[in-house]
């Protein structure tokens, strides 16, 4: 019978495959980098490993590969602590993977998941980060706010809020767009709550930037803030001005070249058609921006669109797509722990 290896075999070997590949990729040739950062990881090498997990993560992402990121950015994190056991650990390294690793959770609807992480990321964020700390309590307003944890959110926000104090926000393009993503990441906050006034002065302190310097990212949440007040004030009756406010988060989000964002800003505008009565057009949005979210693999915004669907059919006396898209409806949002959609999709099974 063969001989099992032991750990310190096992190791140089996993380093000799370690030491091949790199000299491979040293001579041009396409290596994967997961596998050599896992070689390097096992063979006792985690400094050596963390770039390529990172960057087979930040591959899979590009892949919309979400499973295997969030594998190759765990695997970075915990290569990253092994390298310094006794030792603080390299803190700008591991906030950075740690926040990429919510990000793709986030994605993928495990939201919990996606806050422990960022909690982790804020545990280690250098205390000179005013700007990645403010990004970083926003992500966790975000996850809150999707949770309907809302007062939870809004003291994130406020946190948040704090970072920016002191900085001009006439300087730097980077810091000016953060303060406009935070200020109407709030908008989210107040619609839940129909806090229409909050609203309202949230828009008008933003609004100053928008046509001047925002970036066209920033006009696109800009132009849905607006879309969503006027949801609220207006009791869903959609005007001719919403329904051009959110063509217009659509043409800046598609400007912006941000795939994500624009799918869910033709989620959105999808959602303006069906309650301005135009039923063929919104599930033609709304079909375009499942098939997108399904693509990049956003969960939660693919659960919003099917949802949207379900209501369009319904609308249009569809029964029987309607109650096939209720039933999907029902499992996902139950599995993702969206108590708003169940509740929608039980309403039209009714």
């Amino acid at each position: 019978m063969e001989k099992a290896l032991d750990a310190e075999q096992r190791k140089h070997n996993h380093l000799c495959v370690a030491r091949a590949l790199e000299l491979r990729r040293s001579q041009g040739f396409a290596v994967e980098r997961a596998a050599l950062g896992h070689h390097l990881l096992a063979a006792g090498e985690p400094a050596r490993a963390v770039p390529h997990l990172v960057a087979a993560g930040d591959e899979a992402m590009q892949l919309n590969a979400l499973d295997r990121a969030v594998a190759q950015y765990a695997a970075a994190e915990q290569a990253i602590m092994a390298d310094s056991p006794v030792m603080q650990p390299d803190r700008s390294a591991l906030c950075d993977v740690r926040e990429k690793l919510a990000d793709v959770l986030s994605l993928l609807g495990q939201l919990e998941a996606a806050y422990a992480a960022l909690e982790r990321a804020l545990s280690v964020v250098p205390a000179d980060a005013q700007l990645l700390r403010a990004r970083q309590l926003r992500k966790l307003g975000k996850v809150l706010e999707i949770l309907h944890r809302h007062d939870a959110a809004l003291e994130a926000y406020a946190s948040a809020e704090t970072e920016f104090s002191g900085v001009d926000l006439h300087g730097s393009q980077s810091v000016l767009s953060e303060w406009i993503r935070l200020q109407l990441s709030r908008i989210w906050i107040y619609y839940w709550l129909a806090r229409v006034a909050d609203m309202d002065a949230t828009i008008e302190s933003v609004r100053p930037y928008i046509d001047q310097r925002a970036l066209p990212l920033d006009r696109s949440d800009f132009y849905q803030s607006l879309v969503r007040r006027d949801y609220r004030e207006h009791r869903y009756v959609v005007s001719d001005e919403t329904l051009r406010d959110a063509h217009a988060s659509l043409l800046a989000a598609q400007e912006a070249q941000a795939p994500l964002e624009a799918a869910f800003a033709q989620f959105n505008y999808g959602f303006c058609l069906l309650w301005h009565g135009q039923l063929e057009a919104a599930e033609r949005e709304l079909q375009a921006a499942r098939a997108t979210t399904r693509r990049l693999g956003d969960s939660t915004s693919e659960i919003r669109s099917i949802t949207y669907l379900m209501i369009t059919y319904r609308r249009a006396c569809r029964a029987d797509a309607a109650r096939l898209m209720a039933e999907e409806v029902l499992a996902r949002a139950s599995a993702a722990h969206m108590g708003d959609y169940v509740g929608a999709a039980q309403a039209c099974l009714g």
